[in-house]
């Protein structure tokens, strides 16, 4: 047994991790599923460089349109998965969405009349050679931070007080009780586990 501190360290040499908060186990689990279906919220944020961006949200139904949304956005979710989840059903304010910094994609200004993008504002820029980070401010006072790939940005302007136009991976979204932290609702993964079931 190995402890550290350093959950990249973890991350790379184990083949079981178990993450600890206040001496108590919040998930013990593969690597991989450690990554990807945290457990919680507190696992969420302790793995990932940069760690996982989370918002405060709410589900509205507008019609047959399904969306999550919270001061200054809202992503439209066509998917089962989240009536499917313990989500479904819970009251105002007592949801977190979650997205890693690299299931937001920045696209150029011209592309907001034919996707539904969130307009945010560029805070500051961490060029790190093949990929930068972006910490953009959403809703006047949430700052989200972006992984991008350079030369996918090149072309865009990506100056800080610039605005930004983003789009959040549907299927990357994570959903968390706001109060016990638990994780109600994963996409992708939530149905990529409901298709192991089934085999």
């Amino acid at each position: 047994m190995y402890v550290s501190h350093d959950q990249i360290e973890a991350m790379s040499m184990a083949d079981r991790i178990a993450v600890l908060n206040t001496g108590k186990i919040q998930q013990f689990d593969v690597p991989d599923k450690i990554f990807n279906l945290p457990a919680n919220h507190f696992v969420a944020d302790f793995v990932g460089e940069p760690s996982m961006n989370f918002l405060s949200c709410s589900i509205r139904q507008d019609g047959k349109n399904l969306y999550v949304e919270g001061d200054g956005f809202r992503v439209a979710i066509e998917e089962p998965w989240l009536k499917n989840s313990k989500a479904w059903g819970k009251g105002e304010n007592s949801l977190t969405l979650g997205i890693r910094p690299e299931h937001i994609l920045l696209h150029p200004e011209e592309e907001r009349k034919e996707k539904d993008l969130i307009k945010g504002k560029i805070y500051v820029v961490e060029p790190l050679g093949t990929e930068s980070i972006y910490g953009i401010e959403v809703g006047g006072k949430v700052v989200l931070r972006v992984r991008a790939i350079t030369s996918q940005t090149r072309f865009l302007n990506t100056h800080m007080g610039h605005p930004a136009w983003l789009e959040f991976a549907p299927d990357r979204i994570y959903l968390f009780d706001s109060k016990t932290g638990e994780t109600l609702a994963q996409a992708q993964f939530a149905l990529m586990e409901e298709e192991k079931a089934t085999i």
